[in-house]
């Protein structure tokens, strides 16, 4: 999950797989990715 969470975004990876946003974002950041890659602002659909 950490290699996936560092491809894709960390909800959709979350989503996916039927884990919590929260875990999936957990493990990007312990996976040393850097939230820079993504936009700012209120992204829920």
């Amino acid at each position: 999950m950490r290699q996936l969470v560092l491809q894709a975004p960390a909800p959709v990876v979350a989503r996916a797989l039927g884990d919590h946003d929260k875990t999936a974002a957990r493990l990007f950041t312990e996976a040393g990715g850097a939230w820079i890659r993504y936009a700012p602002g209120d992204h829920k659909g």
